[in-house]
């Protein structure tokens, strides 16, 4: 190695709902979304599975998806 450190960049997909299933396993089978809800205009940051088959995406206004 020339000295220098190295950077190592981890895209996760849907991290957030992966890690909300693994500490509720009843969320397995669930539509559910991870957002902050308590942001004026808050935006959806991951969607389980199940929501992505709905239509939910990562990024889509709060407010857009009921």
């Amino acid at each position: 190695m020339n000295g220098q450190g190295s950077v190592v960049h981890l895209n996760v997909t849907d991290f957030a709902a992966a890690v909300a299933i693994a500490k509720d396993g009843t969320l397995a089978d669930s539509a559910f979304v991870v957002a902050k809800a308590s942001a004026s205009r808050a935006v959806i940051q991951a969607v389980s599975q199940r929501a992505w088959q709905e239509g939910l995406v990562p990024g889509m206004p709060l407010a857009n998806a009921s």
